[in-house]
């Protein structure tokens, strides 16, 4: 049966026709996932999550290329895990720094003003990088959020490794001139 008669049944409501067209990617798809997590566990997790949101969205799918479209939400859903988990792993450090009484009298430890002056800082850098435009928001974050190389990312996004340099320089520059911008209001 073709992918589009399997994603029109699909979206009519026939769960065989959407295990029909998600199959033949899920290994693929735990590969993506797993290459992000690096847990097998929470990958297994995330590909469930990943079906229901291809699932949800198989309504607005218009392209030609049902495993780009896949490979995509994967990556997409990938990244708000790492994030999320980055900002738990930032809150417990500092509620442990905050709580051992070992740390109330080492000079390395930052005080409360400055603790709270990084988090608003995180915060802000946060909210510019989610306004970028989405070729430069998405190399951003795979490289500083998920620490992935150049290659790495070029590999992971079908592009050439100097288009991945060229869009990482563009946003960081980016960045900084909304910083600027919004450090002068």
């Amino acid at each position: 049966m073709s992918e589009k008669l399997l994603i029109q049944r699909a979206e009519a409501g026939d769960d065989d026709a959407f295990s029909d067209l998600l199959s033949p990617y899920k290994n693929y798809l735990l590969k993506v996932i797993y290459s992000f997590l690096k847990n097998m566990p929470e990958s297994e997790d995330a590909y469930q999550e990943v079906s229901h949101k291809i699932h949800q969205g198989l309504p607005t799918y218009t392209g030609p290329n049902l495993k780009a479209w896949f490979t995509r939400i994967a990556m997409n859903h990938c990244i708000d895990q790492i994030r999320r988990r980055k900002i738990m792993e930032i809150d417990l450090d500092d509620t442990q720094n905050s709580i051992e009484p070992a740390g109330l009298w080492n000079e390395e430890v930052s005080s409360p003003e400055e603790i709270v002056i990084s988090k608003e800082t995180q915060n802000e850098l946060a909210k510019i990088v989610d306004s970028l435009p989405a070729q430069y928001r998405e190399v951003i974050q795979l490289h500083y959020f998920s620490e992935l190389t150049y290659k790495e990312i070029s590999l992971r996004l079908e592009i050439n490794e100097r288009t991945v340099e060229t869009r990482i320089y563009r946003a960081r520059k980016m960045v900084a001139k909304i910083w600027r911008k919004n450090a002068t209001l």
